[in-house]
């Protein structure tokens, strides 16, 4: 897929995946128009801003600012890199199933139906972790890889929630003949 003067956008561009993203594509793809959304919009000069992007403040959950900035964007190609995670789901007392779900798992349904909605949207690219294959928290994770079992029980949330974005992405692809690609990181 060419990219070069294409929409894109990034969930959670703000993040440590989300910035290493957005940097990727501006040396890969100068021309393509970039846009972020994340919790808050950076300032210039804040660690997380990057120059030629376009950002636009809101949470994954709410389906409404979703739509709107979807519909703003016209996006060919989604990243979708926001979520919960366990450190900062501790800091503001998340560290629940209940958080995690929420988040990983309803935030990225709320995520496929905005790029469902507005129709342009040709690939969808969602960032994974190498935690579902993970089912005993304290497991160590050297030589993971995609074609590892995934558990059927898991004793963490964010793990659980993670191995529960899988078959919406999956479908999503097959219903709307959209490409999605899950991203593991690997160790």
């Amino acid at each position: 897929m060419a990219l070069d003067g294409t929409s894109i956008i990034v969930t959670g561009g703000c993040g440590q995946v989300g910035i290493a993203v957005v940097k990727h594509l501006q040396q890969k793809y100068p021309t393509a128009t970039i846009a972020v959304l994340d919790l808050e919009k950076p300032l210039a000069g804040d660690a997380c801003f990057i120059d030629k992007v376009t950002y636009y403040a809101g949470n994954i959950t709410d389906e409404a600012i979703l739509k709107e900035t979807f519909e703003a964007v016209k996006p060919l190609l989604v990243f979708h890199t926001a979520g919960l995670i366990p450190q900062i789901a501790k800091r503001l007392n998340m560290h629940t199933e209940k958080g995690f779900t929420a988040v990983n798992v309803q935030g990225t349904r709320n995520v496929l139906d905005a790029a469902t909605a507005v129709g342009s949207v040709k690939a969808l690219v969602f960032t994974s972790s190498s935690d579902v294959v993970k089912g005993d928290s304290w497991q160590d994770l050297a030589g993971v890889n995609e074609s590892m079992e995934i558990p059927k029980v898991f004793d963490d949330p964010y793990a659980k929630s993670k191995v529960l974005l899988s078959p919406p992405c999956f479908l999503f692809s097959l219903l709307w003949e959209t490409c999605t690609f899950p991203l593991l990181w690997r160790i």
